[in-house]
């Protein structure tokens, strides 16, 4: 049998397995607009897809109605070198699972710790693009953070307040926890229901559906470590960029830094529902999406994850945030996620196959998880080197994110 028969027949294994276990996987997305059809001979570094979110319709009154538009927005994402994943190994001839059993050896021999490695990278890098991504949260204040924590129910019903008011849909809600939080949510919660439902808390760790969202715990959310400009106290805004994408602050320490995903409240202003665009009683939060550094008087101009816009469709927030504005910046935090499908989107995409090799990529028809394996052996050393890689791409929407943070 061709080693190109066998390695296509073990990563349709793992490509199954992959979007099985994947929190992610099978949570988020996975639909995106490519601008060069199916791109036949895979994807490399340095291209760029484009995820679209849905507009929504401007709801009006009376019986005079003017036709509009409905403005869908497009994210491109650039794939990098760091949305590949992959793991390199050494295997013996491929001939040897080639039998009825083989395909069951392989996934006992390399499958299983594979998928599960992958997985865990997969699912940390996730979470970090919602870190820095997300700015809607219950928590809006610096003086709420500081009391906040994950062990009642509480908690969940203020996320499950934000999510009403914002119009998330009722049938996909998820929260992803980070395992710590669960840990300490599930104590509280113990003896609470029926037998069964006790049973899977106490027995399986497991708390299933909660106030209307399906949850899921896992260890692969990391702890968010501020920067140093975490907590100054007399920070204030001085501008905001016309596409409402930068804003300056100052009154920092000389060289403060704040980092990709730190979190700034800005009390002054309130969003806005997205669906109605009413003005909510939710202070605004915003979240650093790149590392900045202040300047020797103490000022900084920081990119935000999503503009603020005051105006049109996709509008945001009540006002813009004024001069002289007072700002508060969030310490480290665990995070914890509620989404809904319109939040997340995880893309894998097929990749370029490597010249003089056994080189396989395949889908997961499930899930259109795509998963690359090569195979080949060095006359020198008599090794033979398998490597499986993903190409996984996310983006996130902001609006449908809504994070519960913990001062950790």
């Amino acid at each position: 049998m061709a080693n190109n028969i066998i390695t296509s027949t073990l990563v349709k294994d793992l490509a199954f397995g992959f979007s099985k276990e994947n929190i992610f996987t099978k949570l988020a997305n996975s639909d995106y607009i490519d601008n060069f059809g199916e791109n036949a001979g895979g994807f490399i570094s340095g291209q760029t897809i484009n995820v679209k979110q849905c507009g929504s319709p401007t709801v009006t009154t009376g019986l005079a109605v003017a036709a509009q538009d409905i403005v869908d927005r497009v994210l491109p994402v650039t794939i990098s070198d760091s949305d590949i994943y992959s793991v390199a190994f050494e295997v013996g001839s491929l001939e040897e699972y080639t039998d009825l059993g083989g395909r069951e050896r392989f996934w006992n021999d390399y499958g299983q710790e594979i998928v599960a490695s992958l997985g865990a990278q997969v699912q940390k890098a996730a979470a970090q693009v919602m870190q820095k991504s997300a700015y809607l949260t219950p928590v809006d204040t610096v003086a709420k953070f500081n009391a906040s924590s994950f062990s009642t129910i509480d908690p969940v019903e203020d996320v499950v307040a934000l999510a009403d008011y914002q119009r998330l849909s009722y049938q996909d809600r998820n929260m992803v926890t980070n395992s710590r939080d669960a840990s300490s949510l599930r104590k509280s919660l113990s003896n609470s229901f029926n037998d069964i439902t006790n049973s899977d808390i106490q027995r399986r760790a497991r708390i299933g559906n909660l106030s209307g969202f399906d949850f899921y715990q896992t260890p692969t959310i990391p702890k968010h470590v501020a920067g140093t400009g975490a907590g100054t106290a007399g920070v204030t805004v001085t501008a905001l960029s016309a596409d409402g994408l930068t804003l300056s602050l100052a009154g920092l320490a000389a060289a403060a830094t704040l980092k990709a995903g730190d979190r700034i409240s800005i009390p002054s202003v309130k969003l806005l529902n997205q669906i109605a665009k009413d003005e909510s009683d939710y202070g605004l939060v915003v979240t650093v999406s790149a590392d900045a550094v202040a300047s020797g008087a103490g000022a900084i101009d920081v990119v935000l994850s999503a503009p603020l816009l005051a105006t049109g469709p996709h509008r945001n927030v009540s006002a813009l945030p004024a001069a002289a504005a007072s700002v508060e910046i969030y310490a480290d935090r665990r995070s914890n996620f509620a989404f809904t499908k319109q939040g997340l989107t995880m893309v894998t995409l097929p990749m370029a196959k490597i010249a003089g090799a056994d080189s396989t990529v395949v889908k997961d028809k499930d899930s259109g998880c795509w998963m690359h394996m090569t195979y080949q052996g060095s006359a020198t050393s008599g090794k033979n080197i398998m490597r499986v890689s993903l190409l996984c791409a996310f983006a996130v929407f902001p609006e449908y994110v809504i994070e519960y943070p913990v001062k950790s």
